[in-house]
């Protein structure tokens, strides 16, 4: 398990399996700010890490924690 601070917020990167899941861990007053109207900034941020993990051959997963 790895963890970086993004911004006062952590990125922690876990291992599970055949899938590497990245979990953002965001201030509870945050978390409508990450998810954004109708959801479209978290799906960007999902896409971004798939196509992250796809290209170094790995399946990603972003999970938004609050």
């Amino acid at each position: 398990m790895r963890e970086a601070l993004v911004a006062g917020n952590r990125l922690e990167r876990v291992a599970d399996g055949d899938v590497v899941v990245l979990r953002l861990h965001v201030a509870p007053g945050d978390v409508g700010k990450v998810i954004g109207r109708q959801g479209r900034v978290v799906r960007a941020l999902r896409t971004i890490v798939r196509a992250a993990g796809a290209r170094s051959d790995e399946r990603a997963m972003l999970e938004v924690v609050g």
